[in-house]
């Protein structure tokens, strides 16, 4: 019984190691890209959270730039 309540916490921790894991590479992602766009437009880093998204809203919703083809 204890052995099987070793594996059961190892393979929780596992699973806890790999969600880490992933939660990272997310953050990494979002930082990354979150750079790239001040580079490229400065003027963002003075703007609310609300004026980017809607910053962001009018870009993505010009046909030009849309997301789906």
């Amino acid at each position: 019984m204890r052995q099987y309540r070793h594996r059961a916490k190892r393979l929780e921790q596992r699973k806890q190691y790999y969600e880490k894991g992933e939660q990272q590479k997310r953050a990494h992602r979002l930082i990354t890209r979150g750079a790239a766009i001040e580079r490229v437009v400065p003027e963002v880093k003075a703007m609310t959270e609300q004026e980017f998204y809607s910053l962001a809203g009018q870009i993505f919703s010009m046909r030009r730039y849309s997301v789906c083809p």
